[in-house]
């Protein structure tokens, strides 16, 4: 399946780097699509464990910048 394998486009937004979840996505393939553990991105997204991705969803890359005070 050609789409499978097309790698996702990166945005950038507040100086964080995302991408919009596709058809067919889930944790594991992003992961493994950026190198990046499924923990750390659930955390960087502030989403828990049993979250399902749905399309069109914002997933950060990075983690986030701290707020300042």
């Amino acid at each position: 399946d050609k789409e499978e394998s097309e790698s996702h486009q990166t945005y950038i937004a507040n100086d964080l780097l995302y991408i919009v979840v596709r058809a067919g996505d889930s944790w594991k393939s992003i992961s493994k699509e950026f190198d990046i553990s499924q923990k750390k991105l659930r955390k960087y997204n502030d989403l828990y464990k049993g979250y399902a991705l749905q399309v069109g969803d914002i997933l950060y890359l990075e983690k986030k910048n701290k707020k300042a005070d």
